[in-house]
């Protein structure tokens, strides 16, 4: 005969968790002495996870949090709550297909591209006492930014990125 912290110990739960499925009697209790069989414990609570799996028990999701979804028809319709959400945003035009960034970003890196390489040029144009180092410097920074920017993913953190380039 075990306590409830071992039985939970024992089926790798919180005892918390232990006295919900005492209270809701998926577990068989344990008398007055609160002592429990751990084998007869972890073949009911086994059964009440089968009986869950197929859908012929209603009960408790494993892991939900105080205030969240308590049984599979309740997810299925926040499921489809959200599906639906989703699908009106798209309408709405609040989403893009990433295809339609991915090119809007291309095309504006290209025009970005061209308007900073010609900078140094302008530079020289408008300022002549500008050095060749100075403009050199510029150049660099221009190529480092072209460079940044073509081996950009979509999963990159551009600030990490900036940072280690000045390390």
């Amino acid at each position: 005969m075990a306590t409830q912290r071992d039985l939970a110990e024992h089926l790798y739960l919180s005892t918390r968790r232990i006295r919900d499925l005492l209270k809701a009697g998926i577990l068989p209790s344990g008398g007055a002495g609160a002592s429990y069989d751990l084998d007869a414990c972890r073949e009911s609570y086994i059964n009440y996870l089968r009986g869950l799996a197929a859908g012929r028990v209603r009960g408790e999701v494993e892991g939900t949090e105080p205030g969240g979804p308590r049984d599979y028809d309740e997810l299925l319709v926040m499921e489809r709550y959200r599906a639906k959400k989703l699908e009106n945003d798209v309408k709405e035009g609040k989403f893009a297909p990433v295809e339609l960034l991915t090119d809007a970003l291309q095309k504006a890196g290209k025009i970005i591209v061209a308007n900073l390489e010609s900078l140094p040029l302008l530079m020289k144009r408008h300022w002549p006492e500008i050095t060749g180092d100075q403009v050199t410097m510029v150049k660099k920074a221009v190529a480092e930014c072209r460079n940044a920017v073509a081996d950009m993913r979509l999963d990159d953190d551009p600030e990490k990125k900036s940072v280690d380039r000045l390390r």
